[in-house]
């Protein structure tokens, strides 16, 4: 009877790290929204109080509609990022015994940007001649930690619910 029990254990930390994935990819698709709606109803002041509140409104109901979709985007593109990039990375790491919190950050940041930065980097032709640095080092920052957002999700689930407490798990990951 205990020989089946590691099998019982890797199917159940299969399930776990897929679980894992979804809430670390819901990170990104909840903050992203969030910073985009916050900058798009920033609006600069006239002098007229109805107009300012009108300006406000309109951008309001607009930021929502589009955060909604904006959500759903960022969900699915941060779910291709972790199966694409983070579990293999995840997978390497555990297998050469180097999952630490320090290790998932950078992990986490580099699966974030590099997608991005490789399409800024593909369309530098269009973008206007001495502006390449500045939107390189944007987007680079940006998306590394919308990638961080969603590496400190994976490593509390991974710390607190996919390792036992119990177990020597712990002595050997960290």
């Amino acid at each position: 009877m205990s020989n089946l029990k590691p099998d019982v254990d890797i199917k159940n930390r299969g399930i776990k790290i897929f679980i894992t994935c979804i809430a670390t990819a819901m990170a990104p698709a909840i903050l992203y929204p969030g910073v985009y709606f916050f900058f798009s109803t920033i609006q600069t002041p006239s002098g007229d109080f109805l107009t300012n509140l009108y300006h406000f409104t309109y951008s309001m109901n607009q930021a929502r509609e589009e955060s909604i979709f904006l959500g759903f985007f960022a969900f699915v593109v941060a779910f291709f990022h972790i199966c694409l990039l983070g579990l293999p990375l995840f997978f390497l790491g555990l297998r050469l015994r180097m999952i630490r919190w320090w290790t998932i950050f950078i992990a986490s940041f580099i699966v974030g940007s590099l997608p991005y930065t490789c399409l800024v980097i593909l369309a530098s032709d269009t973008i206007p001649q001495g502006h390449l640095g500045e939107i390189l080092g944007i987007t680079f920052s940006a998306f590394g930690l919308f990638g961080v957002s969603g590496g400190v999700v994976f490593w509390l689930l991974w710390r607190y619910w996919i390792l036992e407490k119990s177990s020597n798990n712990l002595d050997e990951e960290n």
